[in-house]
């Protein structure tokens, strides 16, 4: 026998049921910076970390971040310069299953009759079993921005500049459909409908773009006069 949910008379609130009163959030940053007449770089670390929400199944957001940038004047008429960013996210969280949908969707679709467990300390509401026991969908994703730049002074008043730059996005994600028990009236388990059949899927992906620019331009002031002119080429 299994247990009618329209026949309890439980009084819950179903967000304080399935979020928690806060979650914990940290932040950390640290940079260097320096250089001399010649050179100049700034360098930078940091770590955000996104504490959980949701009391069943955990869930959790990190990103780490890598920042270089170097610059210098290699002689009196070029300049070079190298920025670099290294991002990587990692997001962990309960499986969505079909036939529940999103989880923030879901639980407002409580009934507040429904109680969180039932006479014999099992969970009573699929939602929460699915968040608490089910599969994990953890994704994966890295990004790599390199950017060289440099001026080339041709003369007081004509100069070329140019910026080359590469971003490269490496993507996984992991996700289990594990398939999950509810309990009848008499403890014996059975399997939740929505968590049927049990499955796992892994997908990588891979995506490079580049933008180079190249542009030279020419100004002077002659009298009370400014004059201008620029012409450029982007791929």
């Amino acid at each position: 026998n299994r247990w009618d949910p329209a026949m309890n008379h439980a009084n819950t609130n179903s967000y304080k049921a399935f979020f928690k009163d806060y979650g914990i959030n940290q932040n950390y940053d640290l940079s260097i910076s320096g250089g001399g007449s010649a050179v100049n770089y700034y360098l930078s670390a940091g770590l955000y970390n996104q504490g959980a929400q949701f009391r069943y199944g955990d869930e959790h957001f990190k990103r780490y971040t890598v920042t270089a940038n170097i610059n210098a004047d290699v002689t009196k008429w070029l300049k070079i310069g190298l920025n670099s960013r290294f991002t990587r996210s990692e997001i962990q969280m309960p499986h969505v299953y079909a036939g529940t949908g999103d989880f923030y969707h879901d639980i407002p679709r409580r009934w507040p009759i429904w109680p969180v467990y039932d006479a014999n300390g099992h969970f009573a509401i699929n939602t929460m079993a699915l968040m608490a026991e089910g599969g994990r969908l953890n994704t994966d994703r890295n990004q790599l921005v390199n950017s060289f730049v440099f001026q080339i002074d041709l003369s007081k008043y004509w100069k070329i500049n140019g910026d080359f730059n590469v971003q490269q996005d490496f993507n996984t994600n992991a996700d289990h459909a594990k398939t999950v028990n509810l309990h009848g009236v008499d403890g014996e388990p059975y399997p939740e409908g929505f968590s049927i059949p049990n499955g796992y899927s892994l997908s990588n992906g891979k995506t490079l773009y580049t933008s180079n620019n190249i542009y030279s331009s020419y100004e002077r002031n002659i009298g009370r006069n400014y004059f201008k002119i620029m012409a450029g080429l982007q791929t």
